[in-house]
């Protein structure tokens, strides 16, 4: 099990998407509440770094509110429909190489319904970097749909999406251990949509706030 299966999804996915909302994999548009949640920790004084942006349903909504923004997406065919502006950076890579980028300035990062396509091993790479990325007194927020008792693994075919699919939804506890021992402290978590956002009764989403 590794991210390989859920970048061999998305990367067919860049090759036939038309809408940007095709991204959200039939599930209910989360923008609105994303961005408000954002926008709670934004200043024009402020670098945004934001991880597996897509097709910036929400970068193109948060950019104005920041000093610069760097969106990475792994896929270009998604990321086309970023808007072009000279306050946002499209970087298209892998989150597993975040070693292998420069950022400066970056007092925000976010990871709105991505960290669930790595396993923990992965995820740990991943957090690692982005502590050693983040400005002292930084914060990162994590926000996709997590185990409620327990870790839950998704890992074969999805009828669906009729494709094969890949998802790791550790509990709520287990993430904030794997951000706390990168060095993260958890700040605060909250319920970031409405109950009848949570399509699952094994999974619920759920929001991390956590400081360097």
């Amino acid at each position: 099990m590794s991210n390989k299966k859920a970048s061999e999804f998305y990367s067919k996915l860049s090759n036939t998407i038309k809408d940007p909302i095709e991204t959200r994999n039939k599930s209910k548009d989360t923008t609105p509440y994303d961005v408000k949640l954002i926008s709670e920790f934004a200043h024009k004084s402020k670098t945004l770094l934001d991880l597996g942006s897509g097709s910036g349903l929400i970068v193109n909504k948060v950019f104005k509110l920041f000093k610069k923004t760097v969106a990475i997406e792994k896929q270009p065919g998604i990321s086309q429909f970023i808007k072009k502006n000279e306050k946002i950076k499209v970087v298209n890579a892998d989150l597993l190489e975040l070693r292998d980028q420069k950022f400066d300035d970056i007092s925000l990062i976010t990871a709105f319904g991505v960290m669930n396509y790595f396993t923990k091993d992965e995820s740990l790479t991943i957090y690692r970097r982005c502590f050693e990325i983040l400005k002292p007194e930084g914060f990162i927020i994590i926000k996709n749909q997590m185990g409620v008792k327990h870790d839950v693994t998704i890992d074969g075919w999805s009828e669906e999406l009729n494709a094969k699919y890949f998802s790791q939804y550790r509990s709520l506890s287990n993430e904030i251990k794997i951000l706390e021992s990168c060095g993260f402290k958890a700040i605060k978590t909250m319920d970031p949509y409405p109950e009848d956002f949570n399509r699952w009764k094994d999974t619920k989403f759920k929001a991390i706030i956590a400081g360097k």
